[in-house]
């Protein structure tokens, strides 16, 4: 009789142990937060971002390289989908208020990935016919990215808005899941554009990737 009750015991402790490991995290429980800068100073080239491994990725082929999930360009955006590239990314809006809420995200279809856009390769400062800018397509987000029309004016306003001269810029303060090149997700929350320098076209944002949970 002691070695059954032995037994059962020591089976119902495997019991509880195992499930204990693999119990899924809790939809409640708050996302790793994390913060990341990128310079994205340069008219004529992306800065590449990996979500995943929270770095900047040197990226030479953009439209076939997976290690890259999210870019900058000034105040453009895209994701490794669409015309930026073959991965399974785009972005979606949310009803979170921080990068930390868990919850259900966007179903797949509310995911806009990347089109042909036009975007400012260079500036001068010049006073020519052109006003010494020049422009380039390319590939884009158009959820993240500000859209305006011929005339300027905004269309749809992203994660970053430039109004006016001299120019002020407008943040959303919309959280983003923005879906990676290898189809997992994460949270994105841009926060300011300038360095603590007071440097405009660097990117400061909050993220958290789900994996991580």
């Amino acid at each position: 009789m002691k070695k059954q009750l032995l037994l059962l015991t020591l089976a119902l402790v495997g019991t509880l142990l195992f499930t204990q490991c693999n119990k899924k995290p809790d939809a409640k429980t708050p996302a790793q937060k994390k913060t990341a800068e990128v310079d994205a100073r340069a008219f004529d080239q992306w800065a590449y971002f990996n979500l995943r491994e929270g770095k900047v990725v040197t990226v030479t082929n953009p439209e076939t390289d997976l290690t890259w999930d999210i870019a900058f360009h000034r105040y453009d955006f895209r994701t490794n989908s669409g015309a930026s590239g073959k991965g399974q990314g785009g972005a979606a809006e949310t009803a979170f208020a921080e990068v930390t809420d868990r919850g259900s995200l966007p179903e797949a279809s509310a995911f806009t990935q990347d089109e042909i856009g036009t975007i400012v390769s260079y500036m001068s400062g010049g006073h020519g016919d052109d006003n010494g800018i020049q422009y380039a397509q390319t590939g884009v987000n158009y959820l993240l990215t500000t859209k305006t029309d011929e005339n300027g004016k905004i269309v749809h306003q992203g994660a970053i808005a430039m109004k006016g001269m001299p120019p002020t810029y407008e943040y959303s303060g919309k959280v983003y899941a923005v879906r990676c090149a290898d189809g997992s997700h994460a949270l994105v929350k841009v926060t300011n554009y300038k360095n603590a320098h007071n440097e405009s076209a660097f990117i400061n944002f909050e993220y958290s990737h789900l994996s991580d949970n």
